[in-house]
């Protein structure tokens, strides 16, 4: 076992990399932490009946979109307001 000395310890280099390591782990898991609460998050809303899912204003389609833009409707695309029955209907009325 070697012994290091205060010297060595308080080498600048020493403490640069080890505040890094810090660092980079801290932000290593608050992403695992951020990626989980995700996960969850589709987990349960996919769990959620549809009549439940289009009271939030949202399809089953579009859960991994709202979760992962935080929430944020206006960045996922416009829905259609018209089915795609709906021509056929209007020619055979």
């Amino acid at each position: 076992m070697t012994v290091r000395t205060n010297e060595q310890i308080a080498n600048p280099e020493n403490v640069v990399l080890g505040q890094f390591q810090r660092n980079f782990l801290v932000r290593l898991i608050h992403r695992l932490q951020a990626w989980n609460r995700r996960r969850l998050a589709i987990r349960e809303l996919q769990a959620m009946p549809d009549s439940l899912l289009r009271d939030l204003g949202i399809e089953r389609y579009e859960i991994r979109d709202v979760v992962l833009n935080g929430g944020d409707f206006s960045r996922l695309r416009p829905r259609k307001t018209e089915s795609a029955v709906a021509p056929l209907k209007k020619a055979a009325a």
